[in-house]
């Protein structure tokens, strides 16, 4: 006897889950296939519960090639259901960022004039494009 024969047992999930994984796993399809994905995924998606819809959804919704349909569905269900998709707020500006644009210090400075890598290059930042073992003699502490 097959899982899928067995009383109790409802592959669907699991079916939606494996179609939405092989379906990402490529950049390009083609028509059939996005229109075989989209008949599929969407008797599916009506099928199963919640939770697993919203899985499917958050893998899909990362995917540029999903087909709209498939992400109406998503959304209409999440409407059902009266969750709220929610919204990422903005990404402050890194600290990191920031400080790459300001100038080297006077430290920074004596430190690139005395090594080595200072006759190719003008100093950019805090690193040094030096060998570990210059560096090293270079950096007193």
């Amino acid at each position: 006897m097959t899982l899928s024969r067995r009383e109790g047992v409802d592959i669907r999930p699991t079916l939606l889950r494996v179609l939405t994984d092989l379906y990402v796993q490529t950049n390009v399809h083609s028509d059939d296939e996005a229109r075989q994905f989209v008949e599929l995924t969407s008797r599916l998606i009506d099928q199963v519960d919640d939770t697993r819809a919203r899985r499917c959804g958050a893998r899909l919704s990362i995917y540029p090639a999903t087909p709209p349909e498939v992400l109406k569905r998503l959304a209409n269900e999440a409407a059902k259901s009266g969750q709220r998709v929610p919204v990422a707020d903005e990404i402050p500006s890194s600290p990191v960022a920031q400080a790459a644009g300001k100038p080297p210090t006077e430290a920074q400075l004596r430190m690139h004039r005395t090594c080595r890598c200072s006759r190719r290059t003008p100093p950019r930042s805090t690193t040094c494009s030096s060998p570990p073992r210059q560096r090293a003699r270079l950096d007193p502490a």
